[in-house]
C-alpha cells in the first residue's frame, strides 16, 4: 500500500489522498483502517473515493466537518485495475469531482447559482464545466500516478 496526495490544480489549495493497494483484499482493510471502522459496504467494491466529510480521528461523522485542506481519499488496487484498468479510475475520479464541487461549494459559500460561481480551471463557469475540468485533470493525474507506481512496483521484483 502506497498513499500519494493528488492536488489537481496548482492554483488551488486542496488535495485528496490516493492509496493504491496491491490487492483487493489489502484495499478493504486500509478503507477499513482509515475511514471505516464498522466495515462499509462489504467486499463489493473495486475502487472507491470517500469524502472528507465522512473522514474524522474520532466517532464523529457528519457533513462538512472537514479539518485539512484534503477533501476525500481515493482507494484504488492492482488486482482491480488490471481487468478494468481506466474504467475504475474515472468512476471514482466521478466520485471526487462531486466531493470537490460541494466541498468548493462549501468554502466559497456558493449554493447553487451558477451565475455567481466563482472557480473553475479557466475563469468563471458553471457547475457542469467545473465537475468536468476536474473530472478531466483528476483522471490524468490519477493515471500518471497510477502507471509510474505501478512501473517501480515492477521494477523492485
Amino acid at each position: 500500500m502506497k498513499a500519494f496526495d493528488v492536488k489537481v490544480y496548482d492554483n488551488f489549495d486542496v488535495i485528496f489522498r490516493l492509496i493504491i493497494c496491491k490487492t483487493k483484499k489489502e484495499m478493504y482493510k486500509a478503507r477499513q483502517k482509515y475511514d471505516m471502522p464498522e466495515g462499509g459496504r462489504g467486499e463489493e467494491w473495486e475502487g472507491c473515493f470517500t469524502p472528507m466529510s465522512y473522514h474524522t480521528n474520532d466517532d464523529i461523522r457528519l457533513p462538512g466537518n472537514f479539518r485539512s485542506n484534503i477533501f476525500g481519499t481515493m482507494y484504488l488496487n492492482f488486482e482491480d485495475l488490471s481487468k478494468h484498468g481506466d474504467l475504475i479510475i474515472v468512476h471514482e475520479c466521478g466520485h471526487a469531482a462531486f466531493a470537490f464541487e460541494h466541498h468548493l461549494r462549501r468554502y466559497t459559500g456558493n449554493f447553487g447559482d451558477a451565475n455567481n460561481y466563482e472557480f473553475e480551471a479557466n475563469g468563471k463557469g458553471d457547475e457542469q464545466e467545473v465537475f468536468c475540468y476536474f473530472l478531466e485533470n483528476a483522471f490524468n493525474k490519477v493515471r500518471i500516478i497510477v502507471n509510474d507506481y505501478k512501473r517501480k512496483m515492477g521494477n523492485n521484483k
